[in-house]
């Protein structure tokens, strides 16, 4: 049964060393990286609908509509019909949620590329820690970044020091403040769709359609 998580108050790197490789958007289609840890995939001139992803890296149902529901925002963006934004946040306030969740949020912080943030973001719900495990150690943030094909230098640094944790914590406790209480959660110009609509692909994408 498929719980979401509330709070309450592709391969990895070889034994050579090789990188792998971002993943390959549709035609036309871009991602941008902004200051605040948020990530656009559109095409150039799509602003409407307006599609805001709240997940969080530790939370198993957010791996499960990454599973379902990630080339149906990517054929969207490449139809034209969305411009999808997505918000890692920490739900969590207990630990080792808390803390593997902000591990991760902030070393998704240290990728700058678009299409790198979205293959380090496929990375990090497959190798999600089980819940009650202590997880996202920095070493293999490191290694998953490197199976993502992150290649920016700075990366490795970045993700050890972790130099964007407090940033993390603090957007993540305005996006609380502001509802966003359970991940995922799905926002069409800034209406919440109904749970049940996006645990599933055809209910995501009718979902979208219909409130843009």
């Amino acid at each position: 049964m498929l719980v979401i998580c509330i709070v309450v108050t592709a391969v990895l790197v070889s034994q050579d060393g090789k990188r792998g490789k971002a993943v390959a958007l549709p035609a036309g289609v871009t991602a941008t990286v902004a200051p605040d840890g948020t990530v656009a995939m559109a095409k150039s001139g799509v602003t409407t609908p307006l599609v805001d992803v709240y997940e969080d890296f530790q939370c198993p149902v957010c791996k499960e509509f990454h599973r379902v529901n990630d080339s149906t925002l990517k054929n969207l963006a490449g139809e034209g019909k969305a411009k999808v934004v997505y918000h890692p946040i920490v739900i969590f306030s207990q630990e080792p949620l808390a803390g593997n969740s902000t591990r991760a949020s902030a070393a998704a912080h240290c990728v700058t590329d678009g299409a790198e943030w979205l293959s380090f973001q496929d990375q990090l719900f497959l190798h999600q820690p089980p819940e009650g495990s202590a997880g996202f150690s920095a070493a293999d943030l490191v290694s998953y970044g490197g199976a993502a094909g992150v290649g920016a230098s700075g990366f490795a640094s970045c993700v050890r020091s972790q130099r964007y944790a407090a940033q993390v914590r603090q957007t993540s406790g305005l996006a609380i403040a502001g509802g966003i209480l359970g991940t995922p959660t799905v926002k069409v110009n800034g209406t919440a769709l109904p749970t049940n609509e996006t645990l599933t692909a055809e209910g995501l994408r009718n979902g979208i359609i219909a409130a843009g």
